[in-house]
């Protein structure tokens, strides 16, 4: 709440229905913020005290009495402000993503690495976790106005504190050619990071290729394949370019003439072990650089 005056006065009187719960006498502050107010409750406040207004000294001043009316905050929201919180690991790092249950309702996780008090956090950075440790988070929602449950809000960086508060991070498995990652892994990894990832291990299934030079150019059939590329995906009958990547076969290499589609058609639909670099192609999430190759069935 700010002070609509120029000098701060000596006294501050808030409360409601005739009742104050709040007395600031002799406060110098300009600005006072109050945490706990009821909703859909209308507060009023007083400014008393030897104040300067519009250039001029007034003494034993006392102010019109202020008010305002706090929105309606239906708990029952709450629990629905978030559909998941997903811990996500790959190749040594962690991560954690919050999934909202309308594309509308936007916010933030931040997780906290130590509670100090209630007041104040120490920040953790969401996209470099450490192993097994434990996280407090709250979520910081955008400004937005809806309905969710048949419940009308507005919501304005407003902190929730689950009951359930602790995440667990797990202990990953060191990316390996016993252990590679999964095609679905290495797109969040990607597109959470957007940095180049060298010399991994990733098993998925050829689903098909690229025939032009962007991402809606993705054919999954073996019909006029494109021996450039291929497309990898974690299931043999996918079809959204979305959730494969693109996987370079360079010109007068083994990786080509072994790999692509144009030569081996009935490669479409077998599984394959890739060990390369995670880096952009096609503007989306790829693998250069190949190293190795087998075809597991």
């Amino acid at each position: 709440m700010s002070n609509p005056l120029e000098v701060s006065p000596d006294n501050l009187f808030f409360g409601y229905q005739g009742t104050v719960i709040y007395d600031f006498s002799g406060t110098s502050e300009n600005s006072i913020v109050f945490k706990g107010l009821k909703p859909n409750t209308k507060y009023y406040w007083i400014l008393t005290g030897d104040v300067v207004y519009n250039g001029s000294m007034l003494n034993n001043f006392k102010s019109e009495v202020y008010s305002f009316t706090t929105r309606n905050e239906p708990i029952e929201i709450f629990n629905d402000i978030i559909k998941s919180i997903e811990i996500k690991d790959f190749c040594n790092r962690c991560w954690v993503d919050v999934t909202f249950p309308t594309a509308e309702l936007e916010g933030d996780l931040h997780l906290i690495r130590e509670f100090i008090d209630s007041n104040s956090w120490l920040e953790a950075d969401n996209k470099d976790l450490e192993f097994s440790h434990e996280y407090s988070y709250y979520i910081s929602i955008k400004e937005y106005t809806g309905t969710i449950n048949g419940h009308s809000f507005l919501i304005n960086d407003f902190n929730y504190i689950p009951s359930e508060s602790i995440l667990n991070t797990p202990k990953t498995t060191a990316n390996s050619e016993t252990s590679p990652a999964t095609v679905s892994r290495s797109i969040d990894y990607f597109n959470t990071f957007r940095e180049k990832k060298s010399d991994i291990w990733i098993k998925g299934y050829i689903v098909g290729c690229n025939t032009g030079s962007t991402i809606e150019s993705a054919s999954f059939t073996a019909e006029n394949a494109a021996d450039s590329n291929i497309l990898i995906a974690d299931s043999p009958t996918e079809k959204d370019v979305l959730k494969c990547i693109h996987v370079q076969l360079p010109y007068g290499t083994d990786f080509r003439s072994a790999l692509s589609l144009s030569s081996h058609p009935d490669n479409l639909g077998r599984a394959v072990l890739l060990r390369g670099d995670l880096e952009s192609y096609f503007a989306s999430t790829g693998i250069k650089n190949l190293v190795s190759y087998q075809i597991l069935d």
